[in-house]
């Protein structure tokens, strides 16, 4: 938000946080004579994105997250509701989270590291 505020353009991305891996976005907000009246922030977590996906889309869609992120990311950190797969990645939403968590590998996950996977 302080580079937002200072520099006024808009910044999005995907957040390890406490409250887990989430999409961010923060633009800034701007009065009709032009002067920066500040900024806005929209946050989610990914369930509620992948069901919009997934009513417009026939794809079964997970998200992992590499583990070494997992002391940041505190309310990712139960097991039993984010499981981790071969202690390198944190199962942390999908369209139909068995079939994830049946079909996910590590060597996949880690393809999916360096570029778009499918």
């Amino acid at each position: 938000m302080v580079q937002v505020n200072r520099e006024h353009k808009p910044l999005q991305g995907i957040e390890a946080g406490r409250d887990g891996f989430t999409v961010r976005g923060v633009v800034p907000i701007t009065g009709t004579d032009g002067s920066h009246l500040g900024s806005l922030e929209v946050m989610s977590g990914f369930t509620p994105l992948l069901n919009k996906l997934k009513s417009t889309s026939k794809e079964e869609l997970a998200v992992y997250m590499d583990k070494k992120l997992l002391s940041t990311t505190t309310k990712l950190q139960d097991p039993g509701k984010y499981p981790i797969l071969n202690d390198k990645f944190v199962f942390v939403a999908a369209t139909n989270a068995k079939l994830a968590q049946q079909s996910a590998t590590t060597d996949f996950l880690t393809k999916g590291q360096q570029g778009k996977t499918m």
